[in-house]
């Protein structure tokens, strides 16, 4: 885990006004046969402890299904921006995201680390 973890990419944000390193989380997977015992968030606590420790000013994710939305909430991630899956569309106008759970969009999601 901790190789996994030290691997973690950072990104610089900048605007007219400011410069901030961000901690971008892309996919987090557990196993079926291992869900439900926190690993998830444990992954997702200790890569904010080394953005934090790498000079991250904020965390972002896409968080594209309920699952992963919960957690992200329960770690105090705040939603930026919803995301209809019926407006993500191929090249030839079909739909790209179907879901079969819970999950009614997608969320860009954003946590200021203090």
């Amino acid at each position: 885990m901790e190789k996994i973890l030290s691997e973690q990419k950072t990104t610089t944000c900048t605007s007219k006004e400011t410069s901030i390193k961000v901690i971008s989380f892309l996919m987090i997977g557990v196993h079926k046969n291992y869900r439900r015992f926190g690993i998830a968030k444990k992954l997702v606590e200790k890569s904010l402890l080394i953005g934090k420790a790498l000079g991250c000013s904020a965390a972002k994710t896409e968080a594209m299904n309920f699952r992963s939305q919960k957690l992200y909430k329960s770690l105090g991630f705040q939603t930026i921006k919803t995301v209809n899956p019926k407006e993500i569309k191929d090249s030839k106008g079909s739909s790209i995201l179907e879901y079969k759970d819970q999950t009614v969009a997608g969320m860009l999601m954003l946590k200021i680390l203090d």
